[in-house]
């Protein structure tokens, strides 16, 4: 099924951290920082105490309607984490991202890298959006042994080691 695998999240606060050990979200301590410049939106993030950062610089553009793959791309309603060596699954809930067009005028990142994967190839595929509000997480549970199997058969990046993904708080 459909949703996002949580191999790595920068969060900046130390409450966030919890969530670490309760549903065994890779959380990471970061500093992070999202700043508005001139027309273009800046997120920056530095894991603390150690080499894994970002930053982004994007000019929004004008709000689109969504194609199929804009919608697949962005919406995902499960989370996945690995923990004790089982697949877990964390139902999420809330509208659907209201999108816009954007370009890049800035990128470099170490987060890729520090997770064992190699550099994405071709373009990036860009939206932005401000957000949605009234996000709800259901509860964190493991799945059934047979479809954890079969996840790693297909790839579970969690059984090699490999991917990302960031976010900020706030």
């Amino acid at each position: 099924r459909d949703g996002i695998w949580f191999l790595s999240l920068e969060v900046a606060s130390a409450v966030m951290l919890a969530a670490r050990y309760a549903v065994g979200a890779p959380y990471h301590l970061g500093d992070l920082s999202v700043s508005e410049h001139g027309g273009t939106v800046v997120y920056a993030g530095a894991r603390r105490g150690g080499e894994p950062s970002y930053h982004l610089v994007i000019r929004p553009g004008e709000r689109i309607q969504p194609s199929d793959r804009d919608i697949w791309l962005t919406s995902r309603w499960r989370g996945y984490t690995g923990r004790f060596g089982l697949l877990f699954e964390t139902p999420v809930e809330h509208e659907p991202w209201p999108l816009s067009s954007g370009t890049i005028e800035q990128f470099s990142e170490t987060l890729t890298s520090s997770a064992g994967l190699p550099a994405p190839r071709g373009e990036p595929v860009v939206h932005y959006s401000e957000g949605v509000r009234n996000v709800r997480l259901g509860a964190s549970r493991p799945l059934l042994r047979e479809r954890a199997d079969s996840a790693a058969a297909m790839g579970d990046p969690t059984r090699h080691g490999a991917g990302h993904a960031q976010g900020t708080s706030g």
